[in-house]
């Protein structure tokens, strides 16, 4: 639309006779920064509320730092789905590599996928089962080996799941703690804040 916009006073410019180029000079000038200012206030919005969703997972991170008493490998991301239905990571700490970012999953597929087609929490221990249980195709099996454990965690927003909460380790499901209530409580509580902040500001 900023293009359209611009456009048109450009040509109002070069329409205009002799002493009117000036003020529709201005014109143009005023609307190009004022479109410019938008563009850039957007962008600033769009990294705070990112930042923020990053700071969910931080405090998620140090709810089973805490349990442990110390730091432990662990990953966490939010997974949204695309015009496609497939999800897609769209936020995470933890997650370095290009292929583990570019991991996706369709619905009902992987520990992510059945969170998100079932509607409710999903342990995945990869480490007692196979990874074609989660119905992983090769290339998910090779981006996610090393990991032994997956806590999976539908988004809800107004009783309409829009993503998932994922935490993963090369830990088991047990040293992990994926089998202590008390601390998944925690975690889900968080998750309904992410929930919330992701279905006001990005749906």
């Amino acid at each position: 639309m900023g293009f359209s916009v611009l456009t048109f006073f450009s040509i109002i410019v070069i329409s205009f006779p002799g002493k009117y180029w000036c003020i529709a000079g201005a014109i143009l000038l005023f609307v190009a920064g004022q479109y410019i200012k938008f563009k850039r206030s957007y962008k600033d919005k769009k990294r705070d509320q990112l930042y923020q969703l990053r700071k969910f997972l931080r405090e998620i991170q140090q709810i089973i730092y805490a349990a442990h008493r110390k730091e432990i490998p662990l990953r966490i991301n939010i997974m949204r789905p695309d015009k496609k239905g497939v999800l897609r990571i769209f936020t995470h700490i933890g997650m370095e590599k290009a292929q583990d970012l570019g991991i996706t999953f369709p619905p009902g597929k992987g520990c992510a996928g059945k969170a998100f087609e079932l509607g409710r929490v999903i342990v995945g221990d990869l480490q007692h089962t196979s990874p074609k249980k989660w119905g992983l195709t090769n290339d998910q099996i090779k981006i996610t080996k090393g990991l032994k454990s997956i806590l999976s965690i539908p988004l809800k927003f107004k009783d309409k799941v829009i993503g998932v909460l994922n935490v993963d380790s090369p830990l088991s499901v047990e040293t992990i703690g994926f089998t202590d209530l008390g601390m998944i409580k925690k975690i889900e509580i968080k998750s309904n804040d992410i929930a919330d902040f992701l279905g006001f500001y990005f749906t």
